[in-house]
């Protein structure tokens, strides 16, 4: 097995091993947080849309005194 089989195949094998090493952290937080990642994510997900109302509210407020803000 020479070229493009070979990178394929490791290309798979790499892609594999990612999958074990997230399975395995999110084993290993579910152990320390006590909780699912499910759980977890919807946590995440509304300190996110939180953030993004933050966001919003500091484009409106900038624009309003005509003051650039960059990276926002």
């Amino acid at each position: 097995m020479s070229g493009p089989r070979k990178a394929k195949k490791r290309r798979r094998v790499r892609a594999r091993a990612e999958i074990l090493v997230d399975l395995r952290e999110m084993v290993a937080l579910r152990r320390e947080t006590g909780r699912d990642l499910v759980a977890l994510r919807k946590e995440v997900d509304a300190l996110s849309h939180s953030f993004g109302a933050i966001l919003d509210c500091l484009k409106k407020w900038s624009a309003a005194r005509g003051v650039v803000v960059e990276g926002v």
